[in-house]
């Protein structure tokens, strides 16, 4: 049991998640009440064909990532599906430290094929304004 601690008028302080059961007039014993353990949920196991089935899932979405364009610099280009939806992903990657793997890093795009066709359609526009930017240094 804790320590009891005085507040500041000098009466004796019980924490706030001991609650007193019997507090009789006289101010003698006090129970205070258990605190019930947590109940742990478990998991219940998985068949084993469904394990393969999730391992197999993981090996094809390791065979889609091997699946790129190479920018240079860490950085790649892959086209992957999510959700029932086709993107685009431009990423830079870095090597796990661990595993020695490359893996995505946090910066990058993930384009739909709608905003990919947009940005193939406006590439003569952004070469035009990067040779503004060159003209102006």
């Amino acid at each position: 049991m804790p320590p009891k601690r005085k507040s500041t008028d000098g009466d004796d302080v019980r924490p706030a998640s001991k609650k007193a059961k019997n507090d009789d007039a006289s101010g003698s014993e006090v129970e205070e009440e258990q605190e019930r353990p947590k109940a742990t949920v478990k998991k219940p196991k998985l068949a084993e064909k469904e394990k393969d089935s999730k391992k197999k899932g993981k090996k094809e979405a390791a065979k889609e990532e091997d699946k790129f364009v190479d920018l240079g610099k860490n950085k790649r280009v892959s086209v992957s599906t999510f959700k029932n939806t086709v993107l685009v992903d431009i990423r830079e990657f870095y090597k796990d430290k661990e595993t020695d793997e490359m893996k995505p890093g946090r910066k990058g795009i993930s384009l739909t094929l709608e905003q990919y066709q947009q940005l193939k359609e406006m590439l003569d526009e952004v070469d035009a304004l990067v040779e503004g930017v060159k003209e102006d240094q």
